[in-house]
């Protein structure tokens, strides 16, 4: 038979109540629409751990550790030209066990930081340096009342 999942804490704490009562196990299973098995296995868990509430399960570790984690977000705000494999690259040379590109890309996420690629903003040709130093020196001596009447 397919496990269909857990049965709900209000059914656990009926089966408990039920059995308190004096019901035996098929007419509890047979009211509460589950099976002998599941009310005996709810029954046991009680009579051993005094309580019916799932146990916590162990999860798998995390491959990076939380400094590892602050480090990868500085690195990438301080150069924000980093690709994720760049990145993952120069994690793992600091490493033992190596981190995937899709885990640092998980990290950066929770961090808020999203992928998005910077523009490229055009360099200041000697023309344009010319032009705002004209403009500057022309400017220099507008009091406040000339800039308020600015836009």
């Amino acid at each position: 038979m397919v496990k269909t999942g857990n049965v709900s804490l209000e059914k656990r704490d009926a089966v408990c109540t039920l059995r308190d009562e004096g019901l035996p196990i098929r007419a509890i299973a047979e009211t509460l629409h589950i099976g002998r098995n599941t009310v005996s296995q709810i029954l046991k868990k009680k009579r051993e751990t005094a309580s019916v509430v799932d146990c916590p399960r162990n999860r798998r570790r995390r491959v990076t550790t939380v400094p590892e984690d602050r480090l990868i977000v500085i690195t990438s705000k301080r150069n924000r030209h980093l690709t994720s494999p760049e990145l993952t690259h120069s994690l793992n040379r600091t490493r033992e066990n190596p981190v995937s590109v899709s885990t640092l890309k998980r990290r950066l996420q929770r961090a808020n930081l999203r992928g998005c690629v910077a523009t490229r903003k055009p360099l200041l040709r000697p023309i344009h340096k010319r032009n705002r130093l004209a403009w500057a020196q022309k400017h220099k001596d507008c009091n406040i009342d000339d800039w308020n009447r600015v836009l």
